[in-house]
């Protein structure tokens, strides 16, 4: 899937444009580029809702400060799995 990359940091903005200052590292719009291949399709749709929908759980306890916050847990896919290099 083609998108705008940036060269610094490896940010990809999806929307075919841009953006004037990297969100994710500062860097300038000169730091980006389009390339053909910035997101790849993985070859078994079966296991995407597996590894890939963020999970987020909330859980109302805190597991630093007791009675002073709520701890937020945000991971992409419920199965933990190695990223593989194509």
């Amino acid at each position: 899937m083609k998108g705008i990359v940036c060269k610094v940091c490896g940010y990809v903005a999806l929307d075919g444009k841009a953006p004037e200052k990297c969100p994710a590292c500062g860097a300038p719009k000169k730091s980006f580029e389009e390339k053909e291949d910035a997101l790849k399709t993985s070859s078994d749709e079966k296991e995407l809702g597996e590894k890939h929908v963020p999970v987020i759980k909330v859980i109302k306890t805190c597991g630093l400060i007791p009675d002073g916050c709520t701890d937020v847990q945000v991971k992409i896919g419920s199965t933990i799995h190695p990223m593989k290099q194509e």
